[in-house]
């Protein structure tokens, strides 16, 4: 359900982002960008470390009822307050010179922080309703989707664009809040106690802000340094890497509730083996994507945002690296780190990494621009996932979490290469091409890591061969 919910957020973007970036140009997409990078700093202050914090202490407690509305009450009394004070700064803030130009935009786009307050989608992770959680997903996107070629018309519509961006988060953070409403018995006032959450909220709410530092920083030295066309380039590649990284996202969401419950209930075996068989799928999955965006960068860039962006390519190439690094720093943080209350460990890695990234954009962004930026993302992660894989080394055994990974890197050194041969020797345009090259690759990869017996491999070719035979009889 989380994987369906996933696709259908990238598949957003896929068919938005070209239709923007043609109809909007460069400066209108970077103006857009880049307020939407300054009021996540707002967002990421109101949301505090609530949504990790939430999901870990309500998984812990769904199977007692009056714990568990316990806990969503006082959690979600604190989101609405520092809501308010976001808001707040947000007024105070726009009134700058440099900033009351995207003024418009900026309370737009605001309007993601309160509705988030009130839609606790961590109550929804929690209790693994994926069900409801896709179903709203899918619906709030497809109309979006129709809000954008109903308004969005004209290089004038940014206001628009802005707001149909948001349109499913908001949408989705009010319809959450009726169903809240319906399903939490909300406890009284007097009887909350709003101390004992502070502490692991601040902790985590240090850990995001480090995070959102070394994601969203490059985006706004960009516009302050260079300008907000820059940004528009930038955006575009970010936008196809992140569009990837959000199917890891999508796997380590569901792991968190489930790895907290078994630590909770001391089943430390079934813990192992979810993080063990967690971390081998994705180092099957992301090491051929990184390598693969690299390989069809230029034709995937122009087919996004048409020929205005194709320089965005060389970002996309570097970007790509972060792909890996991004999906490994998820889990170590998130799903094992996390779930063992070990947050302030988490926040020192993020910390070191968001310390990086500011020192390099510095020197970076003014002498390489975008692709300055890119890189610094790529270094931030990689000092991340060393920090990260330290933490952990007495949780996990590194041994057994890379044992296959030489044959994921020698089958896709292998695959991806010689499927980009095989397409520029067909006679095919570029988007076809790119089509074709990403089958071949992953028929090639497939079968190279079938030869050798890769266990996790064999397992999903069986999965799907069993439910075509069940679906046939």
């Amino acid at each position: 359900m989380n994987a369906i919910k996933t696709l259908t957020t990238i598949l957003f973007p896929l068919i938005s982002l070209p239709y923007a970036t043609r109809v909007l140009g460069k400066g209108g997409l970077g103006d857009v960008t880049y307020a939407e990078s300054i009021v996540s700093y707002f967002a990421l202050f109101a949301a505090l470390g609530i949504v990790a914090y939430g999901t870990r202490e309500l998984a812990k407690k769904r199977q007692d009822a009056q714990q568990a509305n316990q806990l969503i009450s006082e959690l979600m009394l604190i989101n609405v307050v520092t809501a308010l004070i976001a808001y707040a700064a947000l007024a105070v803030f726009i009134q700058l010179p440099s900033f009351n130009t995207y003024a418009a935009l900026l309370w737009v786009q605001s309007s993601i922080i309160l509705c988030n307050a009130l839609g606790a989608e961590w109550y929804f992770t929690a209790t693994e309703n994926y069900l409801y959680i896709t179903v709203r997903a899918v619906i709030f996107q497809v109309l979006a989707l129709i809000m954008l070629f109903c308004f969005v018309k004209t290089e004038q519509d940014v206001i628009f664009y802005a707001a149909v961006n948001i349109f499913a988060t908001a949408g989705s953070g009010i319809i959450n809040f009726f169903y809240l409403c319906r399903h939490v018995q909300f406890q009284p006032l007097k009887s909350l106690h709003l101390k004992q959450h502070i502490k692991p909220i601040l902790i985590i709410f240090s850990t995001n802000l480090a995070s959102t530092i070394y994601l969203n920083l490059d985006t706004v030295m960009l516009g302050y340094m260079i300008n907000t066309q820059e940004v528009g380039l930038y955006t575009v590649a970010v936008r196809i890497v992140r569009a990837i990284s959000m199917l890891f996202a999508c796997i380590s969401t569901v792991i968190l509730p489930r790895v907290t419950y078994y630590l909770g209930q001391g089943q430390k075996d079934k813990f192992d083996a979810l993080i063990y068989k967690t971390l081998n799928f994705i180092l099957l999955l992301a090491i051929p994507s990184g390598l693969g965006l690299i390989s069809i960068s230029e034709p995937l860039v122009t087919w996004f945002g048409g020929s205005g962006f194709t320089q965005a390519y060389r970002i996309v190439s570097v970007l790509a690296f972060s792909v890996i690094f991004s999906a490994l720093n998820r889990v170590f943080a998130w799903q094992i780190l996390v779930p063992y209350n070990r947050e302030k460990e988490v926040f020192y890695s993020t910390a070191a990494g968001a310390v990086v990234n500011f020192v390099l954009n510095l020197f970076f962004i003014s002498r390489w621009g975008a692709v300055g930026a890119a890189a610094t993302t790529v270094i931030s992660e990689f000092v991340v996932f060393l920090m990260c894989t330290f933490q952990c080394r007495n949780v996990i055994s590194y041994r057994v979490v890379y044992r296959y990974l030489w044959q994921y890197l020698l089958v896709a050194a292998l695959a991806v290469p010689i499927a980009g041969k095989v397409v520029q020797s067909l006679a095919v345009s570029a988007f076809a091409g790119m089509v074709v090259q990403i089958v071949i690759c992953v028929l090639l990869y497939g079968g190279g890591l079938l030869l050798l017996k890769n266990p996790l491999m064999k397992e999903c070719v069986s999965l799907v061969t069993s439910k075509i035979g069940r679906d046939k009889q």
